[in-house]
């Protein structure tokens, strides 16, 4: 599962997103049967949550669209799919050492939301992904060239994910560990992400 965003994007003409919670999964599966052409949605093996308490109202699903869920100025958490429960946990653990954190969800890896990254570029000292696929095939140098592409210095981007090599078999839970996935891995990475901004 770790390497189809990859292959996916590369059919022209396909739509890849990831939705963060159940709502936004219901809502991306109506979404496609309106689709014109190949529509592809990616979810995890995992107990379907729902995030609807700490998303609030959301804005119209539209393909290529993310959308900003929490506001901070200090770093930004990125995420693609589930992987966004973990950045809002890793918001409150920033939060408590005084980082305000942002966070955006992308729910798309193709098209992608460059909007939402100049946005981000623009307004955050830093920038995190956090994306469960391996760093070449997800969308980590999309993200970079766009934030890049902004103003942003590629020094200041970091990302959370999976190595280029096949993953050890085990429980979704701890390999979002692992592979600092989970709350206070993104926080940690956050952290170290920022220190290294404050030393340019």
């Amino acid at each position: 599962g770790v390497f189809d965003v990859g292959f996916l994007k590369s059919v022209p003409g396909m739509t890849v997103c990831s939705p963060g919670d159940r709502r936004d999964f219901v809502r991306m599966l109506e979404l496609s049967v309106a689709a014109n052409g190949p529509f592809a949605v990616r979810y995890p093996k995992d107990a379907a949550y729902d995030l609807s308490e700490q998303l609030g109202e959301r804005p119209p699903m539209v393909p290529g669209t993310g959308v900003m869920v929490a506001d901070g100025s200090d770093v930004a958490i990125v995420s693609l799919g589930p992987v966004l429960r973990s950045a809002l946990e890793a918001r409150e653990v920033l939060a408590r050492d005084g980082v305000q954190a942002s966070v955006a969800d992308l729910r798309f890896a193709q098209p992608l939301d460059t909007g939402l990254l100049a946005r981000l570029a623009g307004t955050c000292r830093a920038v995190l992904l956090a994306e469960e696929t391996t760093r070449s095939t997800g969308v980590y140098d999309a993200v970079v060239e766009a934030l890049v592409h902004s103003g942003m210095n590629i020094s200041c981007i970091g990302r959370c994910g999976v190595p280029d090599a096949f993953p050890a078999q085990d429980k979704r839970v701890h390999l979002l560990t692992t592979y600092q996935l989970d709350g206070p891995g993104l926080a940690h990475a956050a952290q170290a992400l920022l220190a290294g901004a404050d030393r340019r």
